[in-house]
């Protein structure tokens, strides 16, 4: 979730995507092996799968489940199922990659992150 949200700031501000990958690839703080495997193809639009939003969907779902059943509140594993609800709504959404995420972030704050769609 961080990284597909930051990803919306560079191109608001008017900043190098790449430049602000690589500067994040250093030493990005949630987990560094996401920037610079999921960073390049959300800035290419690249919504091709690795793990399929379909198959978040099920685990998140699992999840919550678990969570109620032990009476636990997750806000943040709430956002997510609802930011991914929001990319299977979309054409091929359930099929997508996960990254496919930045997708509904940039609905929701009016910005398209990155260069021109090569992929969907």
């Amino acid at each position: 979730v961080i990284l597909r949200s930051v990803m919306c700031a560079p191109r608001r501000k008017g900043l190098n995507l790449d430049d602000f990958i690589a500067a994040l690839s250093g030493g990005f703080p949630a987990d560094h092996r996401a920037c610079p495997l999921t960073a390049p193809k959300i800035a290419h639009h690249n919504y091709d799968p690795g793990f399929m939003v379909e198959l978040f969907q099920k685990d998140i779902r699992l999840i919550m489940q678990a969570a109620q059943d032990d009476h636990l509140t997750l806000p943040g594993i709430a956002l997510v199922q609802q930011l991914y609800n929001a990319v299977a709504g979309m054409e091929d959404g359930p099929k997508m990659g996960h990254q496919a995420m930045a997708k509904a972030l940039e609905a929701l704050n009016g910005v398209t992150i990155g260069q021109s769609p090569i992929c969907r």
